[in-house]
């Protein structure tokens, strides 16, 4: 990876949700509630070990750092903006969602989940006050169903 694509992800993954966060949170205090949810993602766990052949191979290490990096700001600001009432929980698909983008990357067969887990989720990260619901990190097949939530159809 050359350094502008370094500096292109942490941007992207990073600098813009703060950015985005700063700009709607002055707004939301005035209305007296709000949600914000981040898109993070799965590669920001720690890889299986023993490490599996798409750790060595993939290149994604700074990918995930910056979504690492983007579920840590999102809990962080979760509790400096709870007492606003504004809910800030990060959402990541559990597996690849199949997208004309993603379609080009997965190779074949790669088993990709439904779009209307990471919908339902995302809702769902917008249903409660944030003093119930806030610093979540969710992931989009797992939430529904350790919460019994029924995924709607798109």
């Amino acid at each position: 990876m050359d350094e502008s694509t370094f500096d292109r992800t942490l941007e992207h993954y990073l600098k813009v949700p703060f950015l985005l966060s700063q700009a709607v949170i002055p707004r939301m205090r005035e209305a007296g509630a709000g949600w914000i949810v981040n898109i993070g993602s799965s590669t920001a766990l720690r890889p299986i070990r023993p490490f599996r052949e798409y750790n060595k191979t993939s290149g994604d290490v700074i990918y995930a750092s910056a979504k690492a990096a983007l579920h840590r700001f999102t809990e962080g600001l979760a509790a400096e903006v709870v007492d606003d009432n504004i809910a800030v929980n990060v959402v990541g698909p559990s597996t690849a969602i199949m997208t004309p983008g993603a379609a080009a990357l997965l190779p074949e067969g790669y088993e990709t989940e439904p779009p209307e887990y990471l919908a339902q989720t995302v809702l769902e990260m917008c249903t409660l006050p944030a003093v119930e619901r806030t610093g979540r990190i969710a992931f989009s097949l797992h939430f529904p169903w350790s919460q019994q939530v029924p995924v709607m159809s798109l």
